[in-house]
């Protein structure tokens, strides 16, 4: 790094600096006879390169400091983007399921809009056609029965009479042949007698 060349340099200097002072001191003693001066000078330079080199220690520890603080947050801003990926990639797995889910759902209630559609478009013609048997068979049922009774009555025109008939289906001894034939009996009983000649 440069700050630890910086550094080297500057003992460098200081170790000639210390050396050239050893070897001159007497020199400069006998050549200026100012030997006060040259060591006061040399005293302020001394002072300055170690001013100088504490500063740059200072700033090197400072770089040192902020460089661990710098590497401390990354390494906790790198866990905290591992984890929102981690939750991301879950959240979209859960937003993948629900999609499939709501595409089961609408494909869902569209094949009951089109099963009601159908249903809709057959209840005029069920309509019709019960109407019609009603008016063949003059049996009216009751809609409010439980749906293990048979029960409605049969209007008879040619003896003006009304016949009821209540039937348990849940019953083991009533069966549903015996049902039907009943029926079918008292049905017959008040049919236009133009019908009795067919036979």
């Amino acid at each position: 790094m440069d700050i630890d060349k910086e550094l080297a340099n500057i003992d460098e200097m200081l170790r000639l600096d210390e050396e050239n002072r050893r070897g001159k001191s007497v020199g400069c003693k006998d050549l200026y006879g100012h030997d006060d001066i040259v060591e006061t000078k040399f005293q302020e330079l001394l002072d300055f390169i170690q001013e100088k080199r504490f500063c740059i220690e200072r700033k090197h520890e400072k770089i040192l400091e902020e460089r661990e603080e710098l590497r401390r947050q990354n390494e906790e801003q790198h866990e905290v983007l591992m984890q929102l990926t981690l939750e991301k990639d879950r959240e979209q797995r859960e937003l993948n399921q629900l999609k499939i889910k709501l595409e089961n759902i609408e494909e869902q209630l569209r094949s009951s809009q089109a099963r009601e559609d159908g249903m809709l478009e057959n209840i005029p013609k069920l309509k019709t056609l019960l109407q019609m048997y009603k008016h063949m068979t003059r049996m009216t049922l009751d809609e409010k029965a439980r749906t293990s009774q048979v029960k409605g009555f049969i209007i008879n025109e040619r003896k003006d009479d009304v016949n009821t008939f209540a039937f348990d289906m849940a019953d083991p001894n009533t069966t549903d042949q015996f049902v039907r034939n009943y029926l079918w009996d008292l049905i017959s009983a008040g049919a236009n007698p133009v019908w009795d000649n067919m036979a």
